[in-house]
């Protein structure tokens, strides 16, 4: 099974859609805010997840990702793709509750260790595969150097429009 996640009204063929909104149609209707927000879909069946500008909305993302975590078989892939922090898309839009960096998926490792010398997550556990950062339509041209496009990004605004993780579940 794979599931779109926040799909909105893009329906991705070969995944089933969860949204909150029933007039997207789609196949799970879910609150992503709400603990057990995945409940109609049974433990360790799902093999591909895609979050696209969902997770950036998201203010209780801890109870979303132990969702994620549960639904999900070992191996499972998890793409996230979000507006990048330093991008006007990112702070412009008021429903955003978060700002996503290269270093923000580490936190859903149990490898990250917290202040207190514990992990800082318990109950899930996501290796990051991959980042990319995708350049602004003005950056196109670096598209192809991506420690040029890197560079930039930390020199100037509006350099990376989106950054996509693909997580891996580890269970």
């Amino acid at each position: 099974m794979k599931l779109n996640i926040g799909a909105g009204y893009k329906h991705v063929e070969g995944f089933a859609s969860v949204d909150i909104r029933p007039e997207t149609k789609p196949d799970y209707v879910a609150d992503l805010e709400q603990e057990g927000c995945l409940k109609a879909i049974r433990d360790d069946i799902v093999d591909e997840v895609v979050l696209s500008h969902t997770f950036e909305h998201i203010s209780h993302i801890q109870g979303l990702m132990r969702e994620i975590y549960r639904v999900c078989a070992s191996g499972a892939i998890v793409r996230v793709i979000c507006p990048y922090w330093s991008h006007r898309s990112s702070v412009e839009d008021p429903t955003h509750v978060r700002m996503m960096t290269e270093r923000s998926m580490m936190y859903f490792s149990k490898n990250t260790i917290g202040s207190d010398g514990l992990p800082f997550v318990k109950d899930y556990n996501f290796k990051t595969v991959s980042i990319t950062l995708i350049p602004d339509k003005n950056y196109q041209y670096l598209a192809d150097d991506p420690q040029k496009l890197l560079e930039e990004s930390k020199k100037y605004l509006n350099v990376v429009e989106q950054i996509v993780y693909v997580l891996e579940v580890i269970k």
